[in-house]
C-alpha cells in the first residue's frame, strides 16, 4: 500500500492555548511516553485542510500526541485500519467505517467533525429538478463512499429509487473525486455530488450547475469521523481524550486563523484562485462542528442505505462502537465555548 506519511511530532508553529486536559488525563508533566499515533485522512481534498494545519500549527505536538499524518484515499484509509496498519483517522465516507465494523474490525467513533455531507451536485442545466434524473446514470466513486450515500438518500426523499429509477456508475477510489468529473464532462453521466474544489472545475466549463448543496437539506450524516482501533482507546482512554480535545481545538484553530488556513490549501492543494480559496474556507468554517456529538441518529440513513449483500451492522454493535463520552467530558469543560 502506498502512503504518503507525514510525521508531526517535530512541527513547530505557534497554536492556541493550551485546552484544559481531561480530568482522566494527566498533566503535561507526567505523562507517560505515548508510541507515534498513525492517523489516516484523506489526503487528496481540500476539506482536509484543518487537520493539516493542526499539523503545522504544532497542536498535535504542544498537546502530547506523536500524531503521524498520512494521506490516503478513503478505501485506503479502511483497508490499513483493518489491517492495523493505522491507530485513528478521519474518515468523510462513515459507510466504509461501518462495512469494516460489520465484517469483525474492532473499531470507536469517538467524535464526528461534521454533520453535514460537504457535496454538492451537479447536473446539466437540461436538468433542474431531482424527479428529472429518473432513468438517469449518476457517478460516484464507490457504491459505499459518502457520493453514493448521499446521492440515495437525498434522491429516496425525492421517491426515487437506486437500480429501478437510476443507475449507479462506479468510477473506482483510486481516481477519487477526478474520475467522477471526467465522466461528467464526458457525458457518461448525468449527474455527480462531489466536493466544491471539484464543483468549480465542472463549473468552470459552462454547460452545468448545482441542483442540490447538501449542507443546505436535512440530510444528516456522520462525516468525518473520528475513528480509532478500539484497541487503542481501551489501553488509552486518556491519549483518546486529548486527541478528541484536540481536533475540538484544531477547528477553532482553523476558523480563527484564516490566513494559516489559505496558505495550507494554497500549497497542499495548488489552490491559485483566491476567491476559490476564500469560498473553500468559509464553506469548511460553515459545515465543520464545533462539537462533534457522536449521535447514533445520525448514522441511520446510512445504514439503511448499505448494499444488503454485504453484511450488516446490528443495532447492539453500532452501540458498542459509539463512544461519545470524550466530547461530552470536552463539552463540560467549555471547549466549545467559542
Amino acid at each position: 500500500m502506498l502512503i504518503l506519511g507525514l510525521t508531526l511530532a517535530g512541527c513547530g508553529g505557534t497554536a492556541t492555548p493550551s485546552a484544559t486536559t481531561s480530568a482522566a488525563a494527566k498533566p503535561a508533566s507526567g505523562r507517560a511516553s505515548i508510541a507515534t499515533i498513525r492517523f489516516g485522512i484523506n489526503g487528496q481534498v481540500p476539506s482536509s485542510s484543518y487537520i493539516w494545519l493542526m499539523g503545522d500549527a504544532g497542536l498535535f505536538k504542544k498537546n502530547g500526541l506523536p500524531v503521524e499524518l498520512r494521506g490516503m484515499t478513503g478505501q485506503a484509509q479502511t483497508n490499513a485500519m483493518v489491517a492495523g496498519d493505522i491507530d485513528a483517522e478521519v474518515h468523510a465516507g462513515i459507510a466504509l467505517v461501518l462495512s469494516a465494523a460489520a465484517q469483525g474490525t474492532p473499531l470507536k467513533i469517538v467524535g464526528v467533525m461534521q454533520h453535514v455531507y460537504d457535496l454538492q451536485m451537479l447536473v446539466p442545466n437540461s436538468i433542474t429538478s431531482p424527479e428529472q434524473l429518473k432513468g438517469k446514470k449518476i457517478g460516484s466513486q464507490t457504491t459505499t463512499s459518502a457520493n453514493s450515500m448521499a446521492t440515495r438518500q437525498y434522491l429516496g426523499q425525492h421517491g426515487l429509487q437506486l437500480d429501478r429509477d437510476y443507475s449507479l456508475i462506479v468510477t473506482g477510489a483510486a481516481g477519487s473525486e477526478a474520475g467522477m468529473v471526467a465522466q461528467l464532462l464526458g457525458k457518461q453521466v448525468d449527474a455527480i455530488a462531489v466536493t466544491q474544489s471539484a464543483a468549480d472545475q465542472v463549473l468552470a466549463q459552462g454547460g452545468y450547475h448545482v441542483l442540490v448543496d447538501f449542507t443546505k437539506t436535512d440530510v444528516r450524516v456522520a462525516s468525518q469521523a473520528l475513528v480509532l482501533q478500539a484497541s487503542f482507546v481501551k489501553q488509552q482512554p486518556d491519549v483518546t481524550q486529548r486527541l478528541v480535545d484536540t481536533m475540538i481545538e484544531g477547528v477553532r484553530y482553523f476558523r480563527e486563523h484564516k490566513p494559516e488556513a489559505l496558505e495550507v490549501m494554497r500549497t497542499r492543494f495548488k489552490l491559485t484562485d483566491e476567491a476559490a480559496a476564500n469560498a473553500l474556507f468559509e464553506r469548511q468554517v460553515q459545515v465543520l462542528s464545533k462539537t462533534p456529538t457522536v449521535a447514533k441518529a445520525d448514522f441511520a440513513d446510512v445504514l439503511a442505505s448499505m448494499p444488503k449483500d454485504q453484511p450488516q451492522l446490528s443495532d447492539a454493535q453500532l452501540d458498542e462502537m459509539l463512544d461519545n463520552r470524550y466530547v461530552e467530558d470536552a463539552v463540560k469543560r467549555g471547549l466549545t465555548n467559542y
